[in-house]
């Protein structure tokens, strides 16, 4: 089995201080221009071994966003072994987007500029975004938070992010995604609204996700009871579809037993 290749960090800045320049190269099949561009291989081997990804790219998908669902499933269980530190790293995704992602990472974002390098291939933002923005790392970053293996199906809670790609950013972008019990709380709490009849959109999700904020600055909630979180995202959500749906077509019995 082959391994895991890292690429460097003196090339990472180096392409990224260039981006602009290096555009016209991200458009072709492979990356073995890299070797040329910068005479020498970019990229160290490390101990770990690499496992053989099937990853999701159907050429008559209209919606590349589509494909999140199947490649986050892919990309977690396979990579799971990752611990919080390596995923962080951006020598990791930026030797994987540059090699074994070339193609996923083109196919999956449309990069038309030197920014847009940068922010899929490379970690181009803050730390927490750069997660959610680097195209591998994505993949596993919103797998890492949603993963469940106390539920039935431990990818339930993927499966629902995945629904709308700004999902993703509304939600795994936020503070409260820096604890992983917290995210399960919030999420599983959107999931049973939208289970009893409530059509989470984004603008929603985005409501919930503020609240969720506001509650964060009044207390600490890692340090909350168990389900504490979770309580308060289902009173306030129906409040707010109190607000929306005055007359409302949910499963009440359902939500009162919340």
């Amino acid at each position: 089995m082959t391994k895991i290749m890292i690429m460097k960090q003196a090339d990472i800045d180096v392409i990224k201080a260039n981006a602009g320049a290096y555009l016209s190269h991200f458009s072709e099949k492979d990356s073995r221009w890299l070797e040329e561009s910068l005479g020498h291989s970019p990229f160290e081997k490390t101990r770990y071994d690499f496992p053989e990804l099937d990853l999701y790219m159907p050429d008559d998908v209209e919606h590349r966003e589509l494909t999140d669902k199947q490649n986050v499933h892919e990309v977690y269980s396979k990579l799971k072994f990752l611990s919080p530190s390596q995923a962080s790293d951006e020598r990791l995704w930026a030797g994987l987007c540059m090699g074994p992602f070339w193609k996923y990472t083109a196919y999956r974002w449309n990069i038309d500029s030197g920014a847009t390098v940068c922010q899929h291939y490379f970690f181009g933002y803050s730390a927490r975004r750069s997660l959610t923005r680097n195209a591998a790392c994505r993949l596993w970053r919103t797998g890492q938070l949603t993963y469940d293996p106390e539920r039935q199906d431990p990818f339930e809670l993927t499966d629902f992010v995945c629904e709308n790609s700004r999902f993703i950013v509304d939600v795994l972008e936020r503070n409260v995604s820096d604890s992983v019990p917290l995210m399960r709380d919030f999420l599983g709490a959107c999931l049973d609204l939208k289970k009893a009849g409530y059509e989470l959109d984004t603008t929603a999700i985005r409501e919930l996700q503020k609240y969720t904020d506001i509650l964060g600055g009044v207390c600490v909630l890692d340090y909350m009871p168990a389900g504490y979180l979770y309580g308060k995202i289902i009173e306030k959500g129906k409040s707010i579809m109190a607000q929306s749906t005055p007359e409302s077509t949910m499963e009440e019995e359902t939500l009162q037993e919340m």
